[in-house]
């Protein structure tokens, strides 16, 4: 009896063990030799994993690294509900699409056909905002322009809610 008690504990604890590792998508490495990799992770990634809902989009210009606009977005992507599991899969409007990785404090999804990266700018208990550049097609999706000083640079940012 006793074995067979010890036994049920190992299986319920490697059970248990094996649901908080990520699955690591291969194309990640492939995403990440575009992206700035000096900087940290500033947050904790698991209060990144979790249900979340869009609760305010606005889009930021910048011009020679100083912000002249900000607009309020939100009526765009109200109600957008997003799943980041702890397995590395994430959900958007409660279907499957990709999987997700936090890395160099950016959170980067692959579905089959694209990829996305936003630099975390706050993930805490509840909340989670999300940032971007835009950058026009063809040119690669990297978060951070490598000299935003300089020019004109487009950002989304989304604050997400805990579902």
């Amino acid at each position: 009896m006793k074995k067979a008690t010890i036994l049920i504990y190992f299986f319920i604890a490697f059970v248990l063990c094996s649901c908080e590792k990520l699955y690591t998508d291969p194309r990640f490495d492939q995403i990440m030799e575009t992206m700035d990799k000096s900087q940290i992770n500033k947050f904790d990634a698991t209060f990144i994993a979790g249900n979340w809902v869009s609760k305010r989009v606005t889009s930021e210009l910048y011009e020679d690294g100083k912000l002249v606009e900000t607009q309020d977005q939100t009526k765009y992507y109200s109600g957008m509900n997003m799943s980041l599991w702890r397995d590395g899969s994430i959900r958007i409007n409660r279907t499957p699409i990709g999987s997700w990785k936090y890395a160099h404090n950016h959170l980067i999804y692959a579905t089959s056909d694209f990829y996305f990266i936003y630099e975390v700018v706050l993930a805490l208990p509840g909340v989670l905002i999300l940032k971007s550049e835009e950058r026009p097609t063809g040119i690669p999706r990297s978060l951070i322009a490598e000299n935003i000083n300089k020019g004109r640079h487009y950002f989304t940012v989304i604050e997400y809610v805990a579902e």
